[in-house]
Order: C-alpha cells, then sequence, then structure tokens
C-alpha cells in the first residue's frame, strides 16, 4: 500500500509539473489586426484562423467545475454556419481582455 500511494504521488506531481507546459505548447491564440488564430488539441491538433471581419458574437461560459478554479471559456462565432472557436481555460482578467479587444475589432 505505502508503495501504490508513492506513486501516485510521483505521479501527481509529474502531473502538476509537466501539465502546465505541454499545455501551453499545445493550446494557444494569437489575435492579429486581420485575423484570430487558435490552436488546440492534445492527440488531434486543431488550427482554426477567424477573420475578425466575420465576428458575429463573443461569448463568456463558465461551467460548475471551472468555476471552482476560476475559469472561464472564451467562445467567438463567426458568419460561417460552421466556424465557432472556442478558448478554454482563461483566467477571468485574460478572458475579460480577449473579449474587450475581440469586441473592439469587431466594431
Amino acid at each position: 500500500q505505502l508503495v501504490a500511494f508513492g506513486l501516485v504521488v510521483v505521479l501527481a506531481a509529474a502531473h502538476l509539473i509537466l501539465m502546465p507546459r505541454t499545455r501551453y505548447r499545445i493550446h494557444r491564440w494569437e489575435i492579429t489586426p486581420e485575423v484570430l488564430y487558435v490552436q488546440t488539441g492534445w492527440l488531434t491538433r486543431t488550427r482554426s484562423i477567424v477573420a475578425l471581419a466575420s465576428l458575429r458574437a463573443v461569448e463568456t461560459s463558465h461551467g460548475p467545475l471551472t468555476r471552482v478554479f476560476g475559469l472561464t471559456t472564451v467562445t467567438v462565432r463567426s458568419d460561417s454556419p460552421v466556424e465557432s472557436v472556442r478558448i478554454v481555460g482563461l483566467g477571468p482578467s485574460s478572458a475579460a481582455h480577449l473579449r474587450a479587444e475581440l469586441t473592439r475589432a469587431r466594431a
């Protein structure tokens, strides 16, 4: 039992150390004067480019679990019926800044 507990502790520590770095490399977003670029995915990478001129709506949401951790999801919808981009796991200030910047670009 002690060995199992030690293994769990080591795996949890490794997860806490490696996960933020891995998540930073995999999940990215960037706003240029013309487009919003979003990259997501662990096993399958998805890269989306949304023209700022075609933005229709910018929404923020908080699920029950993300609310506990103080995180926000920003959903960006464009004129295309298929194109909807989600940026998950932002802090409140980052989400507010992103939403303000996209709303300003949309105007």
